[in-house]
């Protein structure tokens, strides 16, 4: 693993690759009673006899009444603009989304990556293997398609450090990697 935690290719050599997430058998979703009861075997040894009392309370309170109901069910039927206004997490994933991306970027602009292999079927293809070229990702940051009058041009700004995020039809622009060429932290 590099400094910046990225896993080569070859570091993944026999791991099921995320391609292949199709075959994968489909895991069940535990009984609500059973996630209840081991929920609250978790928070025993944690809880005073009062605290562990009253969750046990608030939990038997859920099952009866929330708990019972699709969580879908919730997420669909609610009638304000976007269901991301109900979910206070999506914060925290766009933040590791962009986290990630950061690393991918600098880790193709420090020449760590290399090409992923792709297994083929024997009978399907004349080879058994085949390298992802890696040159595609030289316009995947920095890039933009520009409108010109006749044709489209593709312009490509490698010394980008910036960010773009838009919400409720405004423009948020902030730098995500310092002048060092590292990453900014989470609490920049």
């Amino acid at each position: 693993m590099g400094s910046l935690g990225i896993v080569s290719s070859s570091a993944l050599n026999g791991r099921l690759c995320q391609n292949r997430w199709f075959s994968l058998p489909r895991l069940p979703i535990p009984k609500l009673e059973d996630t209840c009861r081991r929920y609250l075997d978790a928070q025993k040894p944690l809880l005073t006899p009062e605290q562990y009392e009253q969750t046990k309370q608030v939990v038997e309170k859920f099952q009866k009444q929330e708990g019972q109901s699709p969580w879908y069910d919730m997420y669909l039927s609610y009638r304000d603009s976007i269901v991301l206004n109900h979910n206070p997490f999506m914060i925290i994933r766009a933040t590791n989304l962009i986290k990630s991306a950061m690393r991918f970027k600098l880790s193709l602009d420090e020449k760590f990556l290399e090409p992923d292999i792709y297994h083929l079927k024997p009978e399907k293809s004349d080879t058994d293997w085949f390298k992802n070229i890696i040159s595609q990702y030289g316009r995947l940051f920095c890039s933009t398609r520009i409108p010109e009058l006749k044709k489209d041009r593709l312009a490509t700004y490698e010394s980008a450090r910036h960010m773009l995020v838009m919400r409720n039809g405004n423009f948020y622009v902030f730098d995500a990697i310092n002048a060092n060429d590292y990453m900014k932290t989470l609490t920049h």
